[in-house]
């Protein structure tokens, strides 16, 4: 971004810009998201399904029966996960236990969980802070067990009691008082029928770097994603900027697309900035070099006309 601003010329193609920002660890190596979140440990218990907890269930459907078994043998073999057995599921079957403060800490931010269950089905997993506002995430259900790290924004805001006010902010797992399971039609691919749902203990975890969500930057034609389109034959593409391509006055630039789909836009602040298509050559010219070369030679017509 300070390159292309200080009027640095920047050649790319292929994918879609910045989808898939790396992050740097604290040994300095660098990530990219599902890798930091993979490298995530949890250091402390967490919530385990243990006997004696209070589990409070509720339905949509009275006639479907369900039932919970706790202190059974999660992925390390100990007895801190809980099985789900519900037949007849038509809405939503679903349970919570209070917590008597947040089982996170200082720094903590991730949710650990491991989950197994009838393949093709899904669970949720449920926060609601101190103030009851409820965060839910979806989990696809596998034969085998399956590690999962959430981030806060993986669940999302359920209006409920006609209450919005939390539409547009984040999970604070500091305020998480009741963590809630179970498969709920319309979260996920839950679905109606006989299902089963294993989860292990629940347990926080700090991030490993600076994972926080990432803001594409603005790049004229290259980024955020809605400044291309992938067309019919599946080749990404900048849109053609109507700005900079006639003859009247503007200070944005002017954009280019030659006939072999070479991309170029002329910044008005000196940079120009090249799109290739992955795996479209120009039989003009063997490769870019020439016009690579050629990006400072002459001069640039940004703007002609009686005001010029």
């Amino acid at each position: 971004m300070a390159w292309v601003g200080a009027g640095g010329d920047l050649y790319s193609g292929g994918g879609e810009p910045f989808s898939e920002p790396l992050y740097q660890d604290g040994a300095g190596r660098w990530l990219t998201k599902s890798e930091a979140l993979a490298a995530a440990t949890p250091t402390r218990p967490g919530v385990e399904w243990t006997d004696g907890l209070t589990v409070r269930g509720a339905s949509n459907d009275p006639n479907t029966k369900s039932t919970v078994h706790l202190a059974q043998p999660g992925p390390d073999g100990q007895p801190t996960a809980l099985r789900l057995e519900v037949v007849g599921l038509t809405g939503w079957n679903t349970f919570r236990i209070d917590l008597p403060a947040s089982p996170f800490g200082a720094g903590e931010e991730l949710t650990e969980v491991w989950v197994r269950g009838t393949p093709g089905q899904a669970t949720t997993l449920e926060w609601v802070e101190s103030d009851r506002s409820r965060w839910i995430a979806s989990i696809p259900l596998t034969a085998e067990w399956q590690r999962h790290v959430l981030e806060p924004a993986d669940f999302h805001y359920w209006p409920h009691d006609g209450r919005e006010d939390r539409q547009y902010t984040t999970f604070n797992p500091a305020e998480a008082r009741v963590l809630g399971f179970g498969p709920a039609m319309g979260h996920g691919s839950a679905h109606e029928g006989d299902l089963t749902v294993e989860l292990s203990a629940v347990r926080p975890a700090a991030r490993v770097g600076d994972t926080a969500p990432f803001a594409q930057p603005v790049i004229e034609t290259l980024s955020p994603w809605y400044k291309q389109y992938v067309d019919p034959a599946g080749l990404r593409r900048p849109f053609q900027r109507a700005v900079g391509a006639t003859l009247t006055p503007e200070q944005e630039g002017r954009h280019t697309i030659a006939a072999d789909g070479l991309s170029r836009y002329a910044a008005a602040n000196g940079a120009t900035l090249w799109w290739r298509p992955e795996g479209v050559t120009s039989p003009a010219a063997a490769d870019d070099a020439a016009a690579l070369a050629g990006a400072r030679a002459g001069g640039r017509l940004l703007n002609a006309g009686p005001g010029h």
